[in-house]
């Protein structure tokens, strides 16, 4: 026999098999976790954005105590106004240095 023939029996000697899987029903849409994991994920945020809000007023508040020598300046938590208040001791900062000199 040749090779030939070999390889064409060979073919036609082939048999398919395919298997399919079983079918499985989804699962029920909803979750009863949904609005639980919302609450949290808002909390979460929340909390990351108070946290760095204060840790910006508390950099504000010690830049203030370093300036101020009398001690009588704003330190609330007034983020804007923390701002402001640091540029105004600047300010009277670089007025006094330029009349020292």
């Amino acid at each position: 026999m040749s090779i030939l023939q070999t390889i064409s029996l060979m073919q036609v000697n082939y048999d398919l098999v395919v298997l399919e899987d079983e079918r499985v029903p989804l699962a029920p849409s909803g979750s009863d976790y949904f609005w639980t994991t919302v609450v949290v994920m808002v909390l979460l945020a929340l909390a990351v954005l108070l946290a760095v809000y204060l840790i910006r007023c508390n950099g504000f508040r010690k830049r203030i105590r370093e300036l101020d020598s009398e001690g009588t300046n704003y330190l609330g938590w007034s983020l804007s106004r923390l701002k402001e208040t640091v540029a105004e001791l600047e300010a009277k900062k670089v007025e006094e240095n330029f009349e020292e000199s």
